[in-house]
């Protein structure tokens, strides 16, 4: 994801189907595919990395949020410990949300997305620093000369590396091991023609 390259003028892009977002400041990146290249708006991709709750989002936009509930890893020698606070995680939280949690606490790439987020509303854009990650999933959108204008991702599969050594990660008073494999997301068993499958990695 890091290597996908944005739109220089993305009002201008869409604003062939929308008017009135000629002036929009609203990022687009380019996803290039076998099929053709899909351009993916910055609020798809936020909601796919950052977005999973209410309240991950409105930390999401609170100045230092993250740093209050997120604390930096720390070398415990055997195993490497992280913590989160509750108001980041359900009573129950999934392998994945614990993974990308561990990430939150462990890569600074994926602090600098985070943070990015609101750094790039307080100058008046909707965009993010893209993190060291791959994504995969399916998008629906508006076909345009060159490509489709992705207006929705649906069975989102986002990886990134984790160290191998074993993580435990602590919300609140319960401690939780952090999966060293990458949860599978379920794929949806019915597809638009119009979908296309993108894939993004070290390449784009």
């Amino acid at each position: 994801m890091s290597n996908l390259s944005a739109l220089i003028e993305p009002g201008r892009f869409i604003g062939h189907i929308l008017p009135a977002a000629r002036r929009s400041e609203h990022a687009v990146y380019i996803v290039d595919t076998e099929q053709g290249p899909i351009y993916v708006p910055a609020m798809l991709l936020i909601r796919a990395l950052w977005y999973w709750s209410k309240r991950a989002g409105s930390i999401l936009m609170t100045p230092n949020g993250l740093d209050i509930h997120v604390s930096a890893a720390k070398d415990r020698g055997d195993f490497i410990e992280c913590s989160a606070s509750r108001k980041l995680a359900s009573s129950q939280p999934s392998d994945l949300l614990l993974r990308r949690l561990a990430w939150l606490s462990l890569c600074d790439d994926a602090r600098r997305s985070w943070t990015s987020v609101l750094r790039h509303a307080h100058q008046g854009r909707l965009g993010l620093t893209l993190p060291k990650a791959s994504i995969q999933g399916w998008a629906w959108g508006v076909e345009m000369h060159g490509g489709l204008l992705a207006a929705e991702l649906m069975s989102v599969d986002i990886r990134f590396e984790l160290p191998t050594t074993p993580m435990m990660l602590r919300i609140g008073t319960a401690i939780y091991d952090v999966p060293t494999w990458m949860p599978q997301v379920a794929s949806d068993v019915h597809h638009a023609a119009s979908q296309l499958q993108f894939r993004g990695g070290a390449n784009g």
